[in-house]
């Protein structure tokens, strides 16, 4: 019955609605999915054993006496759905409400939105349990697309108005320093997304690819806490610098994108155990392998997940974009763009973190042609002249070797 009431209750919020309908609706929202927080914030406090907490069920949970959950998680039947991405997926709809241009409309979501807040410091004892999921939320509602919500920072002042103490709440004492943190990361984020849309897109936008470029970089670390929104502020730096000609600075970009989406995925079913049917194929050594290809673009916008419980707790956020088959998709794109920018060496690096997936997979054909893309370009690296020649380290000297496998 849960499950069906928030499928329904998620079709209405997917639809415009007026103002009338939205305060019918946002009773209840608190009802249906804030009345039992822990059911959908139990993936996010698992993790965290040694975080204080204020119910006894919570304690159960971080204290892994409840079973582990599988990964990906199991979608509820149409037209249901399960809690936690219940919650995610409001969360974007409700940042996308609270951006519309009326006030009414603003303030209703900004009271659902503080409920949620206020859920979770009440079943985690700190609101940082939710800053993944609001990260991708945040992605989801200004960055898919970028365009004029963006530019005129929408959100700034909503943000800015959930920092200030719930007046008459019991989570009043002590507000600032439990949701202050989290809250100035999302504005700070915001700040940063505006500041690219602004210079991206629309009336105003800059020709100079280098400091859009530098901006976006800055937009990938703000997003960095969910790794599917990392994923796809790379995937975006990708695009950007292709069309710049850029190619191998677009490869990393793609490169470090499946390095992310490979730690999360990897500590995902490290997290998740014996609810697996088969681990991760990837391991520390093949992120390893993709980080020793990244060396171009700045740090801070192409780092790693800072550890792997950090990447086990959000990599259920935005779970379409943590999968093998979106590995060997941002894989397959560095490759491309490697061979193109002549960049051999660390095309053949790249290709060969792919070959353990089509291995257990026995996609033979896949594998054979992977193979003899590293062939390929075994050979050219071969036509190159020695160290020291004339022409020696120069890129696009050659034509390009076949190609990798296409992404599945």
């Amino acid at each position: 019955f849960l499950e069906g009431s928030l499928g329904v209750l998620l079709a209405a919020m997917r639809r415009q609605q007026s103002v009338t309908t939205w305060r019918a609706l946002s009773p209840l929202l608190r009802r249906a999915a804030l009345g039992p927080p822990l059911v959908a914030l139990a993936p996010l406090i698992r993790p965290s054993p040694s975080a204080p907490s204020s119910s006894s069920a919570a304690a159960a949970v971080a204290a892994g006496l409840l079973p582990p959950e599988p990964f990906p998680p199991p979608p509820a039947a149409a037209p249901g759905e399960k809690p936690y991405p219940f919650l995610e997926k409001a969360s974007t709809y409700l940042l996308r409400i609270a951006a519309a241009p009326l006030p009414e409309l603003r303030a209703e979501a900004a009271s659902c939105l503080r409920a949620l807040l206020e859920a979770a410091l009440d079943a985690a004892g700190a609101v940082t349990v939710l800053r993944p999921m609001l990260t991708y939320a945040l992605c989801a509602a200004l960055y898919s697309p970028l365009g004029e919500a963006a530019r005129r920072g929408a959100l700034a002042g909503e943000l800015a108005a959930l920092r200030s103490s719930p007046a008459g709440s019991p989570a009043a004492h002590g507000w600032e320093g439990a949701a202050g943190a989290t809250l100035q990361a999302l504005e700070s984020a915001e700040a940063r997304l505006r500041e690219l849309a602004c210079a991206a897109t629309g009336p105003q936008a800059s020709p100079d690819v280098e400091a859009v470029v530098e901006m976006e970089c800055a937009v990938a670390a703000a997003l960095s806490w969910a790794p599917a929104a990392h994923c796809k502020a790379l995937r975006s730096l990708c695009a950007r610098l292709e069309a710049g000609q850029h190619w191998v600075e677009a490869a990393e970009a793609a490169a470090t994108a499946a390095g992310v989406a490979m730690q999360a995925l990897a500590a995902a079913h490290a997290a998740a155990g014996s609810a697996l049917v088969a681990p991760c194929v990837w391991g520390d050594s093949d992120v390893d392998a993709l980080r020793g290809v990244c060396a171009s673009l700045r740090r801070e916008g192409l780092r790693f997940p800072a550890s792997a419980a950090a990447a086990a707790s959000s990599a259920r956020c935005g779970v379409e974009e943590i999968s093998e088959d979106k590995v060997l998709a941002h894989i397959a794109e560095a490759t491309r763009l490697f061979v193109r920018g002549g960049h051999l060496e660390a095309a053949v690096r790249a290709a060969a973190v792919a070959l353990p997936a089509w291995e257990r997979r026995r996609a033979f054909g896949d594998l054979a042609r992977a193979h003899s893309g590293i062939a390929g370009v075994y050979r050219s690296l071969k036509q190159l002249p020695p160290a020291g020649a004339a022409g020696a380290g120069s890129f696009g000297i050659l034509p390009p070797p076949p190609g990798p496998p296409p992404p599945p």
